[in-house]
């Protein structure tokens, strides 16, 4: 999932399918992030993996991004990408908490 296709920049179409389905397996798996500190907390195994999915995320993220830069369909520079990836990916990440 948090590949993208091709050697093509990503579009807005790209963008709206990795997001949807992020958001559809992050709710399939909801178990795990309701209450994620919490259990990332009593178990480092899981937080060390934890932490290279947020890597990987984030990458992805960025990509998108400068996808969508590339394509002339976002106007941003490498700063502003960096923190909107970053942005993105603690919104995706932590919205269950948030909700609870």
């Amino acid at each position: 999932l948090l590949r993208l296709p091709g050697e093509l920049p990503a579009d807005v179409e790209d963008a709206w399918l990795v997001l949807h389905l992020l958001f559809e397996t992050i709710w399939k798996h909801r178990f795990i992030y309701r209450d994620l500190n919490d259990l990332l907390s009593r178990n480092r195994r899981l937080e060390t993996h934890f932490k290279r999915l947020l890597a990987r995320k984030t990458e992805a993220a960025r990509a998108l991004c400068t996808g969508l830069a590339r394509r002339g369909e976002m106007i941003a520079n490498e700063q502003e990408i960096d923190t909107l990836a970053t942005n993105m990916v603690v919104v995706a990440t932590y919205w269950l908490s948030f909700e609870y």
